[in-house]
């Protein structure tokens, strides 16, 4: 038996051999699924869309945590009522203030 390689299966197949839409270099991964691109080139957009998805969580955990501070310091100061303070006291009061809970 000769040695067949998937393209030919796909040749066989389909007549024609749908390649990806991306590369438009090697076949489609599944040739009958709605996915138009190779198995590299799905591997290149998961590898890509994990490192995205670990910078989206890192910017997502940082503003979150300056939404609680900022939410922290205006109750904070909320119990000063109408206080004039200067920008010099208030950072000393910031300080003291320590971390929110």
């Amino acid at each position: 038996m000769k040695n067949t390689t998937i393209i030919d299966f796909m040749a066989i197949d389909d007549k024609t051999i749908k390649l990806c839409s991306k590369c438009k270099e090697r076949p489609r991964a599944h040739p009958e699924s709605t996915n138009p691109w190779c198995r590299q080139c799905n591997t290149e957009k998961q590898v890509e869309y994990q490192g995205n998805v670990k910078e989206m969580t890192e910017t997502r955990s940082f503003a979150a945590g300056c939404a609680a501070m900022r939410e922290f310091m205006v109750t904070y100061y909320a119990q000063f009522g109408n206080v004039k303070l200067s920008g010099f006291e208030a950072s000393m009061m910031a300080r003291k203030a320590g971390l929110p809970q």
